[in-house]
């Protein structure tokens, strides 16, 4: 279920960035740990439904999305 909401919160920064739907992305996410560990487990998931052809755990800016109270930063860049 986490995962889904992760993969809905990228799509929203992919819109808020402006990118086409077909565009391929690095993506970086940060913030709380429990969102960050559903998006490991099914990080192939997750690439795939939106794009990412990386993805890094580090990031610290970018857009902020809540998620069941929780904090996540994505960060998306074309690739």
């Amino acid at each position: 279920g986490l995962a889904r909401e992760v993969v809905h919160a990228i799509q929203g920064a992919r819109k808020d960035a402006g990118l086409d739907v077909s565009d391929r992305i690095a993506l970086g996410l940060g913030g709380d740990e429990e969102l960050l560990a559903a998006a490991r487990a099914h990080e192939a998931y997750v690439a795939g439904e939106v794009l990412a052809t990386s993805v890094d755990y580090g990031s610290s800016n970018g857009h902020e999305a809540r998620i069941e109270g929780r904090s996540l930063h994505i960060s998306v860049t074309r690739v």
